[in-house]
């Protein structure tokens, strides 16, 4: 952002140019508003490239509308508020709406506030600025920037009026939350707030179209701040109800912005004002979107700067942790190293001796004869699974499995396993289907290449057939539970 900030005055009489530096007062110089006015202007401001340049008018050419508009909102609202704002008569390049408030009728309406500026010599100024390589910050007037330039307890108030004469004429400039809603202008026949009386006229008629249009009580106080240049101006004025009488000198107004005085030239009004744009507050603006790019193409690039440096300065610093665990894991890898390149370092408590080695043995075998116990029915139950489904007519109602010890104490020697099956048929069977699915199940019992030996039971009578052989005669009676003896081939014990 660059250090050198000029903001043009423009008033009725003159056009002054002040010439900032870091925000600090350095210079004024006035120019006609003739053609060679505004060159030798141009010149001056030539000399300090990369400049910033903000407008500040007080011209009688201001206009201000109030219009009511229903609440639309997304893109469509921005449309409509463009066609309105097209619509006007004093829209011309130098305008712009800001939205007030938001009011309930028979409907949701924004009332929205027009502001529009008609100066042909600004006007023609503008692409010189741009061709000049000077970047435009804004255009702005005075009676927008003047809720900003009050104190701090007049800007908390919801509603007030502000009263303060420049030369012979005499503002009148209503505040509704610190946007400006009405103004007057008032012609005096003597400089500064003497002709009071001239005055409350012009506040009682303000007055009654704020209540019109606004909806305030009669009845209700409304404060008026008058900036006034002397206290002893202050003490004589008096006002009569509902206004409430708040007086505010200038030097209080330059004293609020932590200036100790006021430059020649100046008022204190615009001197205020002109502190509002140096802080770069969200103000609005009244210059044309075509001028005002520049200025936003820099900020922007400012802004992808500033990322781009917080990134690399991230990057740095994560690369910094990065290194330091890097480093800490060398060295944890280097112990751990230097410990298993010597291993006398780390002795088993006690050691061990070679007559421990058979019992260790032993009890590695018993653990892995537990493990591999705990994973004998899987198999089993993988053989038999495809079995039983899809059984119609009789129904596994109990599953009992059972592992035999080998009968040698070689701890090779293989275990065997037996697997007890209870089946019962079921009510809605069929005698002959039944009996047919049995034959089906044995004759796939007795295919299992792994099955050793088939029993059947029933609960009155008990045949056994040794071998690879089963009983497939058909049963006899309906409410027999068969049940079914299978053993498997001997198994060998797995390890870990």
């Amino acid at each position: 952002m660059s250090a050198k900030r000029f903001i043009l005055l423009i008033d009725a009489q003159a056009w002054r140019l002040v010439l900032f530096k870091r925000n600090q007062y350095c210079e004024l110089r006035s120019f006609g508003p003739d053609e060679a006015g505004l060159a030798a202007m141009l010149g001056w401001m030539q000399t300090f490239p990369g400049a910033r340049v903000a407008v500040l008018t007080n011209l009688p050419e201001e206009h201000y509308h109030l219009e009511l508009m229903p609440v639309v909102r997304g893109a469509a609202g921005r449309a409509l508020l463009k066609r309105k704002l097209a619509a006007w008569p004093h829209a011309q390049g130098l305008h712009t709406a800001f939205l007030l408030e938001t009011i309930k009728t028979s409907r949701l309406e924004n009332r929205f506030l027009f502001a529009g500026l008609f100066s042909p010599p600004l006007t023609h100024c503008l692409p010189a600025l741009q061709a000049a390589a000077l970047s435009l910050q804004g255009i702005y007037t005075q009676a927008i920037l003047l809720p900003y330039c009050l104190p701090a307890n007049a800007q908390r108030l919801s509603d007030c009026i502000c009263v303060h004469a420049e030369h012979t004429t005499l503002y009148l400039s209503y505040f509704k939350y610190q946007r400006l809603c009405l103004r007057r202008r008032l012609s005096m026949s003597t400089q500064g707030m003497q002709d009071v009386a001239s005055m409350i006229p012009a506040l009682t008629q303000l007055h009654r179209e704020l209540v019109s249009q606004f909806g305030l009580s009669e009845s209700a106080s409304l404060p008026v701040f008058c900036i006034i240049a002397e206290i002893q101006q202050a003490e004589r004025l008096t006002l009569p109800a509902p206004f409430q009488y708040q007086p505010l000198t200038e030097a209080a107004l330059i004293a609020a912005v932590g200036e100790g005085s006021l430059p020649t030239g100046l008022r204190a009004v615009e001197w205020v004002a002109m502190h509002a744009i140096l802080a770069d507050q969200a103000l609005p603006n009244l210059a044309p979107e075509a001028n005002l790019l520049p200025e936003k193409l820099k900020r922007l690039q400012r802004n992808i700067h500033l990322a781009g440096v917080g990134l690399a300065l991230l990057l740095a610093l994560l690369a910094g942790f990065n290194a330091l665990a890097t480093q800490q894991l060398n060295t944890q890898a280097g112990l751990v190293k230097a410990q298993l390149d010597e291993p006398e370092a780390m002795p088993f408590a006690g050691g061990l001796r070679a007559e421990q080695l058979p019992a260790i043995h032993a009890l590695t075998r018993t653990m892995q004869a537990i493990s591999a116990s705990t994973r004998l029915p899987d198999q089993a139950l993988h053989d038999l699974q495809p079995m039983l489904t899809g059984l119609r007519d009789w129904q596994l109602i109990r599953l009992e499995w059972q592992a035999e010890r080998p009968e040698s104490a070689d701890p090779d020697a293989h275990q065997t396993q037996s697997l007890k099956m209870t089946f019962q048929q079921r009510e809605t069977s069929q005698h002959a289907r039944a009996v047919l699915e049995w034959q089906q199940l044995m004759q796939r019992l007795n295919q299992l290449p792994s099955v050793k030996q088939l029993q059947t039971e029933t609960s009155s009578q008990q045949s056994t057939t040794n071998g690879r052989q089963g009983s497939t005669d058909p049963l006899a009676m309906l409410g027999l539970q068969p049940m079914l003896t299978l053993t498997w081939a001997a198994v060998q014990q797995e390890g870990w």
